[in-house]
């Protein structure tokens, strides 16, 4: 073996299994960047009548993994790490826990096969956030960062947690999922407006959106509204849980209400049209309205909001000397709503 000189994106593989399984890890495809970040927590503690530490007690550290990929029509992130759970919806998958695996393999090789030099497996972790993004510029990607206390590293092909993450992990010719015109990374072109059964809804404050969410096809072929972005996120906020007796965390509780905030970035053709007043333009003081947002991709990926989202902010922009163009940017906000449907999702 040769001397190693870096990691570089081709020698690191990420995968995820259910906490507790002791089966192998399925490898997590169209992967993009992985951090991996532990926090000791020590306590430093004085007494009266010197100036040193009188002790240093140590907490239970904090471990956070997370991960990026490109939605390239094979499972997401979100979906491993939340395997065998009681619904679909957020709460039904909040108290999942996964392991993953972070293996490095030689730097002169092409891909990830053979025995890793090295292995990082958390444990017992836990969704802590969430974030989406449908632009224009590139394919779709999603983030998550998992959160709990517990990480070992192994030399080589070991593991402490059943099967090791070694082997014929990528061989070299991997490929996006059913490259056709609905497979393979998705990009602008596969976000669905139109032309099947279930479509992609939108609120309809945004000019160009109808009443019941659709966003139509103009005379000139494309959608009325021009939608450039999409972000979606939800933060857990998860929190260590402590018991007398035992120094080790028991749980990793997640702050509810859970805030599932969308922005929606539209080229501004002629203004957002939003209005704020004391009366309120819907009368009672009220100038919002709860409304739908759901995001369909041709490779079946759906992500349903459902119907109380409500608008937090909007925000007109660009359109300077520079020669950009105008955006209006719409903030919304719902508790607690968020189901990710996926053909491939292994639950």
């Amino acid at each position: 073996m040769s001397q190693q000189n870096r990691i570089n994106y081709a020698v690191q593989a990420i995968g995820i299994k259910g906490d507790g399984d002791t089966t192998s890890y399925t490898p997590v495809y169209g992967g993009q960047s992985v951090s991996m970040n532990v926090t000791f927590n020590s306590q430093r503690y004085f007494m009266l009548g010197m100036s040193n530490v009188y002790q240093n007690i140590e907490d239970t550290p904090d471990v956070s993994v997370t991960v990026s990929k490109f939605l390239d029509g094979r499972p997401l992130v979100y979906h491993l790490a939340t395997k065998n759970v009681a619904s679909d919806t957020l709460l039904g998958g909040l108290n999942a826990q996964c392991i993953t695996a972070w293996s490095v393999v030689d730097d002169t090789s092409d891909s990830v096969s053979g025995t890793p030099l090295t292995t990082a497996e958390a444990s017992g972790l836990f969704v802590s956030s969430l974030n989406y993004t449908f632009n224009t510029d590139g394919p779709f990607t999603e983030e998550v960062t998992l959160a709990g206390n517990h990480i070992e590293w192994s030399p080589g092909g070991s593991t402490k947690f059943g099967s090791a993450f070694t082997g014929t992990i990528f061989d070299n010719t991997e490929t996006p999922l059913n490259i056709t015109e609905s497979g393979g990374l998705q990009t602008r072109e596969r976000f669905i407006f139109a032309g099947q059964s279930t479509v992609s809804l939108l609120p309809s404050d945004i000019p160009g959106i109808t009443s019941s969410g659709f966003n139509p096809t103009g005379a000139d072929g494309y959608p009325v509204a021009k939608v450039t972005s999409i972000s979606l996120s939800a933060d857990f906020g998860r929190e260590n849980v402590n018991q007398l007796g035992i120094k080790a965390a028991y749980y990793k509780n997640a702050s509810l209400p859970i805030d599932v905030n969308t922005t929606i970035d539209v080229n501004s053709l002629s203004g957002n049209y939003i209005s704020a007043t004391n009366a309120g333009i819907y009368g009672n003081g009220d100038n919002t309205q709860d409304q739908p947002i759901k995001i369909v991709l041709k490779d079946g990926s759906i992500f349903d909001l459902g119907t109380k989202n409500r608008l937090q902010s909007v925000e007109y922009g660009g359109g300077d000397t520079g020669g950009g163009e105008s955006t209006d940017s719409y903030n919304y906000q719902n508790a607690n709503f968020l189901i990710i449907s996926q053909p491939q999702d292994p639950n």
